[in-house]
């Protein structure tokens, strides 16, 4: 905007004693935005970004936004390479992104003449609201993320198309990038750029490495995030069977493995065989080669998988030890703890701990909307899950508001056939029951029992009475 404004006559305006007024900068800033239809914001450093600290810059991104104007969100060449190093390098920088997204407040951004917030705040009260704008920016963000470690890791595959190590090295950055777009909900982008990856792998002779065999987990998590249950079932085996040839289930890698093959099977009615891999898995618990998240997310599937099969004391004990993993977490704001935080509200209401399944409820919802994910399937999951957690308190008006925000987007993203479908259209059911709305439950009911009969998914969640499962 530099360009576009001249904003030393502005300064030289007022030196003169003459009054800019804001509508009117804001008119001339808005005509050059959508005259140009192409913004460039130049973040400095992904770390921490001082664009997104400043009220105009937000403004700025607010009136692309809804100009339908093209943004492009630009790092120096310098800041391109931390953040794919940071790719390759794992969870604990990466943290860093979410504490970036969360940090997004159009409230608390400051302005060099505080007169030109108090503009700009009354403009998005009037417009989308302050949390719909953060939210927007936040998805915006995080979506750019997702497109510069793409296209990062693929650049690195081209500068070192000749070095097995190097590829391996860009792989693992790519499956952290195939995790991000999942998490927005890009399953076919996630399963086609995990297919190219796995491709370069196989180029070098490492079609049998254990991040190739990573790769297929990944692949087959995201065709099981789409419903697609018998493709997501052959990626995964083929990567377990690898593992276990090659005595490598006892890896970080392998653990991943198992853990997908898992899920698989519990989604497809399996639950005793996901169980044995699941405390095969648990084995490796605690070793120095097991990062905090792999722990949590073995002890919470198991508490799961004990709680489908109604062994609720050996679920409790699982339970009490994913308690303590949470701690090892610390502050971390990474969008899976939401996940995880909501199936333990989950295992909470049923064992009757309603506080603390509302207490992580706020929790997992503070996670998503930093993450800029409310929107995308992992919200919805979380959504749904928060508004069973508020029927069981018996707030069913404010049960049927988050399931139904839950319902739209995963119908805006036709996902209706799909675990997160399936467990909306029960616990919808379950709550326009308890309102008395039989016909909309029993219409609900037989949505979800035609979803599972055409993906052959079965749920893990009881999140309505046994007869709603039959």
């Amino acid at each position: 905007c530099c360009l576009c404004i001249n904003q030393h006559r502005v300064q030289d305006a007022k030196h003169r004693g003459e009054v800019v007024a804001f509508d009117k900068f804001a008119l001339e800033f808005s005509s050059r935005v959508k005259g140009i239809g192409h913004v460039l914001a130049l973040l400095g450093t992904w770390r921490a970004p001082k664009y997104i600290t400043r009220a105009w810059c937000i403004y700025e991104l607010y009136m692309t936004m809804i100009l339908d104007c093209k943004l492009d969100i630009i790092l120096p060449p310098g800041q391109s390479q931390d953040f794919l190093q940071a790719l390759v390098d794992g969870d604990h920088d990466l943290d860093t992104l979410w504490q970036v997204l969360e940090s997004i407040d159009v409230c608390k951004a400051s302005a060099s003449v505080p007169k030109d917030k108090e503009e700009i705040l009354r403009q998005v009260e009037a417009g989308p609201g302050f949390a719909a704008l953060n939210q927007r920016v936040r998805k915006k963000l995080h979506a750019w993320f997702c497109e510069i470690g793409e296209s990062e890791v693929r650049a690195y595959h081209r500068r070192a198309s000749t070095c097995p190590r190097a590829c391996e090295s860009g792989c693992k950055a790519g499956i952290r990038v195939m995790q991000m777009l999942t998490e927005l909900s890009e399953f076919d982008r996630s399963i086609n750029f995990g297919r190219y990856l796995l491709a370069r792998l196989e180029s070098k002779g490492l079609a049998r490495s254990l991040v190739a065999c990573r790769m297929r987990a990944m692949i087959g998590c995201a065709l099981l995030a789409t419903g697609d249950l018998e493709r997501a079932r052959l990626s995964v085996v083929e990567a377990y069977r690898i593992c276990e040839a090659k005595d490598e289930l006892a890896t970080p890698e392998g653990t991943e493995v198992q853990k997908t093959y898992a899920m698989v099977l519990a989604y497809g009615g399996d639950v005793s065989s996901a169980m044995s891999i699941m405390r095969q898995a648990y084995s490796l618990l605690w070793t120095e080669s097991m990062a905090a998240g792999q722990n949590l997310h073995i002890l919470v599937i198991l508490m799961l998988f004990l709680c489908s099969s109604s062994q609720h004391e050996q679920a409790e004990f699982f339970y009490q030890q994913a308690q303590q993993a949470i701690l090892a977490q610390g502050q971390k704001r990474m969008p899976y703890l939401a996940r995880l935080l909501m199936l333990m509200a989950y295992m909470d209401v049923r064992s009757g701990n309603l506080e603390q399944a509302q207490g992580k409820s706020e929790t997992a919802y503070s996670i998503i909307v930093g993450a800029g994910v409310l929107e995308a399937p992992l919200g919805a999951y979380v959504l749904n899950l928060i508004g069973w957690v508020k029927a069981a308190v018996g707030d069913l008006d404010g049960a049927l508001a988050d399931c139904s925000a839950s319902s739209r987007v995963l119908e805006a993203l036709d996902m209706s056939e799909t675990p997160p479908g399936i467990d909306n259209a029960l616990a919808l059911a379950h709550i326009k029951q308890r309102l008395g709305d039989d016909a909309a439950a029993q219409s609900l009911k037989r949505r979800a029992s035609l979803a599972r009969s055409a993906s052959g998914l079965v749920p893990l969640l009881r999140l309505a009475p046994d007869d709603f499962y039959a």
